[in-house]
């Protein structure tokens, strides 16, 4: 079948539904990032890139501060968000 162009009704058809899939992706990502706590989805980051509490001691300092992070007993500061962002190419809301 040869190359013709679209009708103005399919080209509005066309747009439409490229919108759609848009809008359905973008809310099933948002959907799943923020299922997510951020130490979720630290934790969820050590793992895909296989990363162990020592190899985070530059972004937080010590390794028993990525421990008490990791157990729930401290939270992530804006400082470490920041740097987090940084490393994983996040948004530091992510970290937050």
């Amino acid at each position: 079948m040869p190359d013709r162009e679209l009708a103005p009704e399919e080209a509005r058809l066309a747009a439409l539904l490229g919108r759609l899939v848009e809008d359905y992706e973008r809310q099933v990502t948002e959907g799943k990032t923020k299922r997510f706590t951020p130490v979720e989805r630290l934790r969820y980051l050590m793992e895909e890139h296989q990363l162990r509490q020592g190899d985070l001691v530059d972004v937080f300092g010590t390794q028993s501060v990525v421990s008490e992070i990791l157990s729930g007993k401290r939270s992530i500061d804006k400082k470490q968000a920041r740097r987090l962002s940084a490393r994983f190419h996040l948004p530091m809301e992510a970290f937050l």
